[in-house]
């Protein structure tokens, strides 16, 4: 079930996808520590030090 709007996220080189994307599950009430990302139709969960700059074009999914 999608919630929201899809929104782009530009890294910072370097960055891990987790501190890319904290201040914006924050601002949704979410706790970053109990959000698993996925890239879409992925199965897979991406592990929490994955460098943000590796997944450009790809949809992530927070679940």
């Amino acid at each position: 079930r999608a919630v929201g709007v899809p929104e782009k996220v530009q890294p910072f080189p370097g960055q891990i996808l987790r501190d890319c994307l904290d201040h914006r599950l924050r601002q949704r009430g979410l706790v970053p520590s109990t959000v698993l990302f996925f890239v879409e139709n992925s199965r897979t969960p991406l592990p929490d030090n994955c460098d943000a700059n590796f997944l450009s074009g790809q949809r992530i999914v927070a679940r």
